[in-house]
């Protein structure tokens, strides 16, 4: 599955260290730049919201999926995705 991480989204991954998924490339770290370029190009990109519910309530990018980072069950959810798809997490 291809995920595209954007910010700290590295740091909510808490069941990986930070070594495991910075050394992979199916991981890589891009700039709020880049990301907007690959959301703005269109095709299979979709932007998961990994804040929390009431963070998503305050604001979030339209179009934007909420996966809570901090419910039990967000390492499945991210299990669920579709993977033909590219994921931006924000």
């Amino acid at each position: 599955m291809r995920m595209i991480f954007v910010t700290a989204a590295l740091c909510a991954l808490a069941a990986c260290t930070a070594e495991a998924v910075t050394d992979s490339p199916a991981f890589p770290d891009i700039s709020v730049d880049a990301a907007a370029d690959l959301v703005a190009a269109g095709g299979d990109v979709v932007v998961l919201d990994i804040r929390t519910p009431d963070e998503y309530a305050a604001g979030h990018l339209p179009g934007a999926v909420l996966v809570d980072c901090k419910a039990p069950d967000f390492a499945d959810k991210l299990k669920t995705l579709d993977p033909s798809k590219t994921y931006v997490m924000h």
